[in-house]
């Protein structure tokens, strides 16, 4: 019996170092993310002192339930200046972090990979470097991920297919190498795919067929090349982008086009298309953009612009480019 009381007595000495070790954590981690921060606007992280709360912290949301576990970590258009701490990876409760519009610099770090509540990851308009790390493969409930206009360079990484979660891949504006990996067509829960202005060559896997529920499809300004689905009007109903332009896309346009019934933008210019344009275009009722120019198209006589005749159909069309 003594024993036993001697066990619960170093239990409960134990118990609450042990939560003061847990509730230190996440602050403790956010004060080394701010040690990264070599310069910022004066006053913009005053609240990040070692005598408050963390969730009084500017940009910082706390979990309802467990008060000292950050869920949100927010801080945009800051004019923040320095790197991503590792320590982020230590925010286990985190599902949401944005620090796009700031000018962070490094790489991201591979802890990132540790935050497997992670569903959004916002990095936009800063000049990260490096590579995409393949283990963001393990934040397997990411939704968003979005990394545009940074200085990210490397391939895609293939481990991005596991991500069943995700609905936006947002990746343009970087120095992406390589092609686009097969492993994609795994995300069917994609909506919106953006790889624009990278270096992207080889052909668009047809896998990517599958993705049903895409809404936004760009990869304009790669050296991408192959044609268009001639099935691609019936694969992918539910698109209201489609931009491929400023490519080496070949072959004809597809009729099946026209049957793209949400299609807003359509841009497919700059590239090797030949052919004539689809007669019913006019089809598309809520198109406002569309860009053809710079192509192979027609045959060089009056009939190369019979599509014209269906387009007082678009009566959103706010612009037309068609010198072929």
């Amino acid at each position: 019996m003594l024993f036993i009381c001697f066990i619960l007595l170093l239990f409960w000495n134990i118990l609450p170092t042990s939560q003061y070790v847990i509730a230190e954590t996440d602050r403790l981690a956010l004060l080394a993310f701010k040690d990264k921060i070599i310069d910022y606007p004066s006053g913009v992280l005053n609240s990040w002192n070692a005598s408050s709360h963390c969730s009084n912290w500017t940009g910082i949301t706390c979990s309802r339930r467990h008060p000292s576990r950050v869920t949100s970590l927010v801080l945009e258009s800051m004019g923040l200046v320095g790197s991503i701490s590792p320590y982020i990876g230590n925010l286990s409760f985190l599902s949401y972090l944005s620090l796009q519009d700031n000018q962070f610099k490094g790489e991201i770090p591979q802890e990132i990979g540790r935050l497997s509540r992670l569903q959004t990851f916002v990095v936009a308009n800063n000049t990260l470097t490096g590579k995409i790390p393949r283990n963001i493969s393990s934040c397997k409930n990411l939704e968003n991920l979005v990394l545009v206009n940074n200085d990210l360079g490397g391939g895609i990484p293939t481990e991005l297919g596991s991500l069943s979660k995700l609905k936006n891949l947002l990746l343009s504006r970087n120095h992406l190498k390589g092609t686009i990996p097969v492993s994609l067509s795994n995300l069917s829960a994609l909506a919106s795919f953006d790889l624009g202005s990278n270096d992207l060559h080889g052909n668009i896997p047809s896998e990517l067929g599958q993705l049903s529920r895409l809404f936004f499809f760009g990869v304009p300004f790669n050296n991408l090349s192959g044609t268009i689905p001639p099935n691609i009007g019936t694969t992918l109903p539910n698109l209201e982008v489609l931009a491929l332009g400023a490519n080496r896309f070949s072959g004809a346009l597809p009729n099946s086009i026209s049957n793209l019934s949400r299609l807003s933008a359509l841009d497919l210019g700059s590239n090797q298309f030949t052919g004539s344009v689809p007669p019913n275009l006019g089809n598309l009722k809520d198109l406002t953009l569309l860009n053809i120019q710079r192509n192979y198209l027609g045959r060089g006589d009056i009939e190369d612009l019979s599509f014209l005749n269906s387009l007082p159909n678009c009566s959103k069309l706010e612009k037309l480019s068609y010198f072929f």
